[in-house]
């Protein structure tokens, strides 16, 4: 078997190199690691004489990298970020926690009624659960989470990227509110008391006027009679009576139509063809208990996709 550290200058000249070469300063260097900034000199000037090149240019003021030296720092760099990983990996095995980000909607009313199903699977996996209010998908992709439920797979951005739910937008109300009002068409709809709510993250519709274009419905100057900035304040809005909103299908809570309690008020729906992905670095790959935790986000996803379709033809 090849030792492959025999191959390999000693590893605090790299240590030496890999400081110097970030901070561009043999003293910052020396700080960081503990050492003297001649020794840091002396520990890059072996480096330079074991490999046969010189990987700074020195001036009296300025420190700079050579090709070689950019060459080497760009592989020291994905040396420990692939060690990282997998130390960071290692430590999940021992004691696992999963994090995963969403939009305020899905976090509440998809993804929180069920997290306890995987608790009770998997009870040595700890879940963390990060909503982003006001649906901004920005800030939900800048976190350290493991996992996102993004909207639309331009924003995937490389990484690993699975589909859950294709977008399906209905109206919906309470049977007290629908109580004396009959619909002959779609266009009745446009002059009932309408919940509006700020959708700007999406990419699609844009509220209540795109959903009636995009059922084939031209209406001229809908009157809202409330406006609210999220979607959980639109259900609260609805639940109270106070008119017809526009309900997301895969976070549609089916339970509470079944027993009732809300109604769709007409059976046109909308289907833009865009879908929310689940994404995550492919490093997690290697790690039991996210792919634990993935496999059972698609397989929830599957059972919500199979109950929608379900409701929405029934």
């Amino acid at each position: 078997m090849v030792n492959s550290r025999k191959r390999l200058p000693p590893l605090q000249n790299l240590e030496a190199f890999e400081a110097a070469a970030r901070h561009l300063s043999f003293t910052r260097a020396a700080e960081e690691i503990n050492l003297s900034q001649s020794a840091v000199s002396r520990q890059i000037k072996h480096l330079e004489q074991s490999m046969g090149v010189q990987l700074f240019t020195r001036t009296h003021k300025t420190l700079e990298l050579t090709k070689a030296g950019r060459t080497l720092l760009d592989g020291i760099e994905r040396s420990l970020t692939e060690l990282r990983r997998t130390v960071e990996t290692i430590e999940n095995d021992r004691s696992p926690t999963v994090t995963i980000s969403a939009s305020m909607a899905i976090a509440s009313f998809w993804l929180l009624p069920r997290i306890a199903e995987f608790k009770d699977r998997n009870p040595d996996i700890r879940v963390r659960v990060i909503a982003v209010d006001g649906e901004d998908y920005a800030a939900i992709r800048n976190n350290d989470s493991d996992f996102t439920i993004l909207y639309d797979q331009g924003q995937c951005g490389g990484q690993v990227c699975i589909g859950l739910f294709e977008e399906v937008i209905f109206p919906a109300c309470t049977p007290a509110y629908l109580k004396g009002r009959t619909f002959t068409s779609i266009a009745d709809l446009s002059r009932e008391k309408l919940i509006d709510f700020e959708v700007r993250h999406l990419r699609t519709v844009k509220g209540w006027p795109d959903w009636f274009t995009r059922a084939g419905c031209q209406t001229r100057g809908i009157d809202y009679t409330l406006s609210v900035s999220n979607y959980d304040l639109a259900c609260r809005a609805a639940y109270a009576g106070q008119g017809v909103m526009l309900m997301w299908a895969y976070v549609a809570p089916l339970a509470d139509f079944a027993s009732g309690v809300l109604v769709r008020p007409i059976d046109d729906i909308v289907n833009t063809g865009h879908v929310e992905y689940l994404v995550h670095d492919a490093a997690l790959e290697r790690s039991r208990p996210h792919m634990v935790f993935r496999d059972w986000i698609v397989e929830y996803a599957r059972r919500t996709n199979e109950a929608t379709q379900a409701f929405l033809v029934s």
